[in-house]
């Protein structure tokens, strides 16, 4: 839920290290996992609706306890299921544009390296291979 100070540390450094677990690993972006898109709260209806215009199954991210999950700038998330995404360099280009939008959990060509945990211990992956 913070995609945006995610991305300004990201663009201010030399490089970015992703630090996940085995179960983050998918064949395919859109698998496994829901897109986080942060929008204003004016824009929830506008920014739901298009979204599922591009087929995505669309929810409002709640906290635990039912409240609305609130982003550190307040900000609002929706969760756009959208299956296996076949250009998700269009997608996030569409989603740039919506005046609504203010972030989307896709970091595009900006990953240095990708630190994978998991039992066997950690292994490195890097763009391209």
């Amino acid at each position: 839920g913070a995609h945006l100070r995610e991305k300004i540390v990201a663009q201010a450094s030399d490089r970015l290290i992703i630090v996940v677990d085995e179960a983050k690993l998918v064949p395919r972006l859109g698998t496994g996992f829901a897109l986080p898109v942060e929008v204003i709260q004016m824009a929830l209806r506008p920014e739901r609706e298009f979204l599922e215009s591009l087929g995505a199954t669309v929810s409002l991210r709640n906290r635990a306890d039912g409240q609305r999950f609130v982003t550190d700038e307040g900000n609002w998330i929706l969760d756009a299921a959208t299956g296996p995404l076949d250009d998700p360099a269009q997608l996030l280009r569409q989603l740039q544009d919506r005046a609504g939008v203010v972030e989307v959990g896709l970091f595009l060509g900006m990953t240095s390296v990708v630190l994978v945990a998991g039992p066997g211990g950690v292994r490195e992956l890097r763009p391209g291979s």
